[in-house]
């Protein structure tokens, strides 16, 4: 599924609260991370933000709402993905 660059990926889950932020998920080779990136580990995450991020890149889809990540963030988990 890796590529030298990001890939997105194929499906979509709803809005949870509307103090969330929605993000898109990439799939990234670590290659293309920036040294200007924050990358955070996904143990990092409020329980909230890690189960929504989570449970988005387990089931595969292409967003997911946050409260406290921005776009742009890179989050490390089994593999590297920037929120967009």
């Amino acid at each position: 599924m890796l590529n030298n660059v990001c890939e997105t990926m194929s499906q979509s889950i709803d809005s949870q609260t509307a103090s969330t932020t929605p993000v898109a998920i990439v799939e990234c080779d670590p290659e293309t991370i920036e040294p200007t990136d924050s990358v955070t580990h996904v143990d990092q995450l409020p329980t909230h933000d890690r189960e929504r991020i989570v449970e988005a890149i387990d089931a595969e889809v292409t967003t997911a709402m946050v409260d406290s990540v921005q776009p742009g963030t890179v989050i490390r988990y089994t593999s590297y993905y920037k929120l967009k």
